[in-house]
This record gives C-alpha cells, sequence and structure tokens, in this order.
C-alpha cells in the first residue's frame, strides 16, 4: 500500500472511529437530566472527566438548558382568554306570575324566571330612591352540582355600555341598588362559565 494510500485509510478510519466511545447525545441529556441509572451516571461522569469533546457538548447543554429557564412563560393572548370563557345565554321560562317579594317590604314587580344550563336565575324589581330608579334582585338556583357562589361577580350593562357590579352572597341571592330604568343585558361570572341574559327590562 503505497503512502497516498495508507493516508487516505487513515482518514476514513479516523472518520469511522471519531468519538466511537463517546455517550449519544441523547445519553449526555438524560445524564445532565439525572435520569440515568448510578453505575450509568458513574460512568458517563468518567468519560467526559478524560474527554475534552464530551466536557464541550455537555457545557453547551448547560447553556441552552439556562437559556431556556430565563425565558418567560408564553401568556395567552387577549383572543384566547376570549376564547377560553363560555358564555351561555339563558332562556325566559314562563311559570304563571306571581307577585315578588319586596326587597324592603315594598311592592315588587312580578319576578321573571330564566335558565341555562342547569342555572335557574330569578329576577325581580322594586321601586328605587328615586322614581326612574328601581333596585334588582336576582335569587340563583343550581340544580345539577351546586358550587359555592360567594363572591361570583355579576354585571348590568347598558347599552351606552355603563355597569354596574354586584357580588353574588352566600344565599346565591344578587341585588343592584338605584340602578336607572331601562334595558339592560346581566352577565353572572359561575366558576364554569358566563350566563347571560339579554334585552332585560328593569
Amino acid at each position: 500500500m503505497d503512502a497516498a494510500n495508507t493516508a487516505d485509510f487513515e482518514r476514513r478510519l479516523k472518520q469511522a472511529m471519531y468519538r466511537f466511545a463517546c455517550p449519544s447525545p441523547h445519553d449526555l441529556g438524560e445524564y445532565e437530566l439525572d435520569l440515568v441509572p448510578p453505575e450509568t451516571r458513574t460512568q458517563i461522569a468518567g468519560h467526559v472527566l478524560r474527554c475534552p469533546r464530551c466536557a464541550e457538548d455537555l457545557r453547551h447543554l448547560r447553556t441552552l438548558q439556562a437559556d431556556a429557564a430565563l425565558q418567560p412563560a408564553p401568556q395567552p393572548s387577549a383572543a384566547d382568554s376570549v376564547r377560553q370563557v363560555v358564555r351561555i345565554v339563558a332562556t325566559l321560562f314562563e311559570p304563571p306570575l306571581r307577585p315578588a317579594v319586596g326587597f324592603r317590604g315594598a311592592e315588587a314587580t312580578p319576578s321573571r324566571t330564566y335558565r341555562a344550563d342547569g342555572t335557574t336565575l330569578t329576577i325581580a324589581t322594586e321601586p328605587g330612591v328615586t322614581r326612574d330608579q328601581v333596585t334588582v334582585i336576582g335569587l340563583i338556583d343550581q340544580s345539577e352540582a351546586p358550587v359555592d357562589l360567594a363572591g361570583s361577580a355579576a354585571r348590568l350593562i347598558a347599552p351606552s355600555g355603563a355597569t354596574f357590579i354586584a357580588e353574588i352572597d352566600a344565599l346565591r341571592n344578587v341585588v343592584f341598588e338605584d340602578v336607572p330604568q331601562g334595558v339592560y343585558q346581566l352577565e353572572l361570572e359561575l366558576p364554569q362559565h358566563t350566563i347571560v341574559i339579554e334585552d332585560l327590562q328593569v
């Protein structure tokens, strides 16, 4: 074999044997994450001490992990947040009309009952402080899998965007006081979804 052929053979042999005894990138990754058994960990640790190439690979891997840890967690966009809110429009249920019990003993309008996804909401109004104002009273009943609603938000939203906010109490009542008479949208923020009553005349 002449010198040229010998050099070519040695070159190809070196390429074939290059890092033959080195652990694979997968094994190095599992070593760094402490996912290998103790005996394998000892073997890889000893090899890294002797192999500058594997030591460099390990340093590079640790740098990548540190950079990833510094990256802020992705935040959902406003569009994603809107898509996650399930809004259910309640429908008016028409039982025989009956007078509602006044919140302060005053005469109230007949109550109206709405239903949505196992939740029943009974709405009544009574006179407010002035002639053009009312107090809106809501009673919430959940026939299926009732949950604690105390502190959940309720909103009355006028076409102009004016919003009245109240909290549902421990007895599942919600009261909006001194609301100007008109047509509103009522929203109840329940744990799993938001119930909406559209075109609520008060």
